[in-house]
């Protein structure tokens, strides 16, 4: 090893991996030397520099202008908040550290001028803040849905509530007249909510108790399915139902159809006189939706169902008085919850204490709902005919007769 040229990389190879004598290793020199310059002959030219650019220029393009000498600002702008999407998934009810995007009801009633949020709190409508959550709804879990009246004039903004008691506030379009629908006692089910074809009034189903209440406070109005007149604040309460599904308003205005769920029946309730009806049918429905049949001037009402199109579970002429039977049949009740030595008093007037009409017995059927509630305190008394007795009961003791 002696004999090979000091830090000769070719010798350092041979004496690394041959077994020849030393006297060899200068030998072998001359012929690695020749074969390292035949595979560097041999091997692909190196590729040429990249050119900047992956276009050719282009012989007429023009220069690029020189920056302008403006001082650029020391600090970047603030970034403005984003404007909200028009659509998007109901916000969820668990509380996070910022605002889920607002969803809008009817992208036709929207202008240039978009709804914003600040801080996850502050909703604004072009510059006007509408509300601020840190002063006006501390406890609740953050903003809702926008629902447009029909007509575009006005839109109702629902701040979700801890325990799905939402508290709704009706706007101008342009966000002025300001107003709380809701109260103490008196929040709103937001999936429910739905506008009178010409945007004179609203329903929706009201809660007014919550989850960890033994019971609602004494001033706290009936539950149920409540109108709301837009131009008077008027509330009148259509029916004491709760748990109400797929609510959809006629395009006349004169109906309202309704479900608890997928399953029949499917009920039909009249919006101004609290007429009930309940459709026959056994198929499952998805989904309902009101059109007009042109020219005949009838109302269909569709139901969406599982394979198919939707199928028309009635039609309704436009100056009915009431839907045609069949598929629709009146509403009958029975009592629930009555004591079992006594039964539901009938009372001669909607109040406690009134004189007794009678008594209808605890397993009582077949009992029919005459006419709008009258709601007292936190009661809701029916006018209802039993046989050949007639009065007003306390319509927590009836439960429709399937």
């Amino acid at each position: 090893m002696s004999e090979a040229a000091p830090g000769s990389l070719s010798t350092y190879f041979i004496a690394s991996r041959c077994s020849w004598p030393a006297s060899q290793y200068r030998k072998a020199i001359p012929i690695v030397s020749l074969l390292l310059i035949l595979l560097a002959a041999c091997s692909p030219p190196a590729p040429p520099p990249a050119h900047p650019s992956l276009d050719k220029p282009n012989a007429t393009q023009t220069p690029a202008r020189a920056p302008s000498p403006t001082a650029e600002p020391t600090q970047p702008p603030a970034a403005a908040a984003s404007p909200i999407p028009t659509h998007t998934t109901a916000p969820s009810r668990t509380p996070v550290p910022s605002l889920t995007p607002i969803s809008t009801e009817k992208a036709a009633c929207e202008t240039e001028t978009t709804f914003r949020v600040e801080g996850g709190q502050r909703l604004y409508l072009g510059e006007g803040l509408l509300i601020d959550l840190s002063e006006e709804a501390p406890n609740s879990l953050g903003l809702g849905a926008i629902r447009y009246s029909p007509t575009c004039e006005r839109f109702l903004l629902i701040v979700v509530g801890v325990e799905g008691d939402d508290r709704a506030f009706l706007f101008s379009a342009d966000g002025s007249g300001k107003t709380e629908i809701t109260g103490e006692g008196d929040k709103i089910r937001e999936s429910t909510v739905t506008w009178a074809p010409d945007g004179s009034a609203l329903v929706y189903e009201r809660i007014n108790t919550c989850l960890t209440c033994a019971s609602p406070a004494p001033t706290a109005p009936p539950e149920g399915l409540v109108r709301y007149n837009v131009g008077t604040g008027d509330k009148t309460i259509l029916l004491g139902e709760r748990m109400v599904n797929t609510l959809q308003w006629s395009p006349d205005g004169s109906w309202i159809a309704y479900s608890h769920g997928i399953d029949p029946p499917i009920f039909i309730l009249d919006a101004a006189e609290s007429g009930f009806w309940k459709l026959e049918g056994d198929e499952r429905c998805y989904g309902l939706r009101w059109v007009w049949e042109i020219p005949q001037q009838t109302m269909s009402l569709l139901c969406s169902v599982e394979i198919g199109p939707p199928r028309s579970i009635l039609q309704i002429e436009a100056d009915a008085a009431q839907p045609p039977a069949p598929p629709a049949e009146k509403v009958s009740y029975q009592v629930v919850g009555a004591e079992e030595d006594g039964g539901l008093p009938v009372f001669t007037a909607p109040r406690e204490g009134s004189p007794e009409a009678g008594m209808i017995p605890p397993d009582g059927v077949d009992i029919l709902v005459t006419g709008a509630g009258a709601p007292v305190g936190n009661v809701l008394w029916v006018p209802v005919i039993y046989g050949e007795l007639s009065g007003w009961v306390d319509s927590s003791y009836l439960a429709v007769q399937l």
